[in-house]
């Protein structure tokens, strides 16, 4: 069966997170991961009556061993029927009794509601000694079967993949044979429900200062300080230096409060070891592996990424990813040895293999870029020979001289191979090897030009206008990735250069959001170059005219429309009434409307700013819109409850009557 999910029609976890059916949301999972990855070896074959998989599964699952993502687990395809079961840790939860007064029995029972939401995450087995029998906690064969689809082609699996990194808060990957459909994804409002699990305060942070009640202007907004990120997934983002570049994945401990996120992180962490080290996702979801344990388990990081590289011993992309996470961790001399070991593999390869060797070189010279410009340079001078030689470090070009005046003899030389090279992959159509050239072409000409970025610019300009030229629709995810290389340029610069031009930046980061209104990559550079000037609004603009303009706005242009808001200056215009007007315009919009992100963002700056009255009333809209997301509901109970002339016991009720009534998950009984 080929099956192809879109973002709302296949995340079936989301829904049932978001109505804090936890451990549904956890065994739905659980059974397509085995049914799909972990099978049988002739479950599915062609000899095989139809019936007889799904009569196996439900063998298998009735007989509550650990399933994916669980401590112990071997897989569907190595089940023994004298497997012992499985024992959930975590799932003796009492509920708590609420007592006193009224704002007491609300937090009470919020608190109550919130603690056993964490228990459900762990699916509990019929053998679990439940204490307050939740028939819900143990999910059987019959609650899971509907789910069970079968993804036979390497789209509808890569799909299925991509499909669990959203369900976990990961950052999206990339795979061959998905198109620029399931990028779509992470801008869609149904996934993008992350905003509902940030720490309260995070809204605070974003609003700071937008009172209306003076005129000083606030601190300009930092080039990463908008979190709600959208845009195309790479190395330089996935091991992003805080304050250096932005950052595809945050920590458990950043994103959540006490690391408590509405996955378990643990049961993420099995989940993807049990797929990479099966060599599910390839290379790809290995890096994202490598990744969440470099930011979640730092002391172990290294161990995994030598038992990924057991496994996929000729990847350059994950040597690549090894190297990095050693350059994070502080052991720079051991990246480099490792980024060298990787490049001198190169000659023993298979050409499909050797892909990414550019990938190798190209990280290699960026993170040398701040601290040894002329070590970056040299590094770059070192591709013709090693990439002919496989010899990497050991390159004479890299010995010879110590400024970043180099031989012209070699600059010659590097740069006719780099301009041939890129030629080649243009004609090509290697779309890797077209961006690892272009942007080290670029920083190139940007070393040994003097800083020169209108000359260091020209490659990525050219390179991008000609794959438009050729068919922009087949090279649009191409031209993007040319245009983060870009702004990553533009960025070095502008920090690091006492010659920047304002007006440059505004100009290139300008044109690449005309093409990509919803990168926030492009937005947050161009809202923080544009926070020194205080008379022309043109974040608004480009906002209004660009990124809102016509059908195509999405809740990231929104939710960046808003935080722009928050953030601006009061002396521009920026105050509680355009604030509330912009959220106004969002919920009334067609991807806001229904974005649980964008309500719940709202009734925080209402709690704040607005009358209590405003702030109810807004909430009942906020349920009406969203009926299917508890968290919208709680929030009458933490925030509306104990203030002055908030909701009584009655209108409480109520609420939580709605919450039955539309059967969201209610683990205690108010009565």
């Amino acid at each position: 069966m080929t099956v192809r999910p879109s973002a709302s029609e296949y995340c079936p976890g989301s829904s049932r997170l978001n109505a804090w059916y936890v451990e549904l949301a956890v065994a739905v999972w659980q059974g397509l991961l085995e049914f799909n990855f972990f099978a049988p070896p002739n479950a599915f074959s062609e000899t095989a009556d139809p019936n007889s998989p799904l009569a196996l599964f439900e063998a298998f699952w009735d007989s509550e061993v650990s399933r994916a993502g669980e401590v112990g687990a071997k897989g569907w395809g190595a089940y023994a029927p004298d497997d012992a079961p499985y024992t959930a840790p975590g799932v003796h939860v009492n509920a708590a009794r609420a007592i006193g007064t009224l704002g007491t029995i609300a937090q009470s029972w919020l608190e109550s509601e919130h603690q056993h939401s964490i228990a459900a995450r762990a699916v509990a087995r019929t053998t679990d000694d439940l204490l307050d029998e939740d028939p819900y906690r143990v999910v059987l064969y019959s609650d899971v079967k509907d789910f069970l689809l079968r993804f036979s082609s390497s789209g509808g699996r890569e799909a299925l993949v991509a499909a669990l990194l959203a369900f976990c808060r990961l950052s999206p990957t990339s795979f061959p044979d998905l198109d620029r459909k399931t990028n779509d994804w992470w801008r869609d409002s149904f996934i993008r429900s992350e905003l509902l699990e940030q720490h309260s305060d995070a809204f605070a942070r974003w609003s700071e200062g937008n009172t209306g009640e003076s005129e000083a202007l606030r601190a300009p907004p930092g080039a990463f300080d908008f979190t709600f990120r959208n845009s195309i997934v790479t190395p330089d983002t996935l091991y992003a230096e805080k304050g250096i570049w932005f950052t595809s994945m945050e920590s458990w401990a950043t994103k959540y409060r006490n690391g408590e996120g509405p996955v378990d992180a643990l049961w993420v962490r099995q989940v993807l070891k049990g797929l990479v080290m099966s060599r599910t996702g390839g290379p790809a979801l290995a890096e994202i592996y490598l990744v969440f344990e470099w930011m979640n388990y730092k002391e172990s990081a290294r161990k995994t990424a030598k038992n990924v590289l057991k496994a996929y011993p000729s990847s350059l992309r994950l040597y690549n990813a090894y190297a990095l996470i050693e350059w994070r961790l502080g052991n720079k001399s051991a990246a480099e040895n490792v980024f060298s070991t990787a490049l001198s593999m190169c000659s023993g390869l298979e050409p499909g293999e050797r892909i990414d060797d550019l990938l190798l070189w190209r990280c290699w010279a960026w993170e040398l870029l701040p601290d040894a410009p002329e070590r970056a340079l040299r590094k770059i001078l070192s591709i013709p020979e090693g990439l002919v030689a496989g010899r990497g470090a050991a390159s004479s070009a890299d010995t010879s001289y110590s400024s970043l005046a180099a031989p012209p003899i070699e600059l010659l030389k590097t740069k006719k191979f780099l301009q041939l090279d890129l030629e080649s992959a243009v004609s090509s159509g290697s779309s890797s090897r077209v961006v690892h050239l272009v942007d080290l072409f670029g920083l190139f000409i940007y070393l040994s030009q003097g800083c020169d970025l209108e000359s260091a610019l020209v490659p990525y300009q050219k390179t991008a206008k000609t794959l438009n030229d050729r068919d922009a629709k087949k090279h649009l995810t191409t031209i993007e990735l040319l245009h983060q290389a870009k702004a990553r340029l533009l960025r070095h610069h502008a920090t690091t250069s006492h010659h920047f031009r304002p007006a440059l930046l505004r100009a290139e980061l300008a044109a690449s959001i005309a093409l990509f209104p919803h990168n926030t990559i492009f937005l947050s550079l161009y809202a923080w170059n544009e926070a020194r000037f205080r008379i022309d609004d043109r974040v608004r603009s480009i906002i209004r005219d660009v990124v809102l303009s016509g059908r195509d706005d999405t809740v990231v242009g929104w939710v960046f429309a808003i935080w722009n808001e928050l953030r601006g200056a009061l002396g521009a215009g920026h105050n509680v009434n355009s604030t509330k007007a912009v959220f106004e315009r969002a919920v009334d919009s067609d991807s806001g409307r229904t974005s649980a992100s964008i309500w719940y963002m709202y009734l925080h700056f209402s709690r704040a700013h607005l009358p209590i009255e405003h702030t109810i009333s807004i909430h009942h809209r906020a349920i009406r819109s969203c009926p299917w997301v508890k968290k919208l509901y709680l929030f009458a109970f933490d925030h509306l409850s104990s203030a002055s002339n908030g909701m009584r016991h009655q209108d409480l009720r109520l609420i939580y009557d709605v919450m039955k009534e539309k059967e969201l998950r209610v683990f205690v009984d108010m009565d």
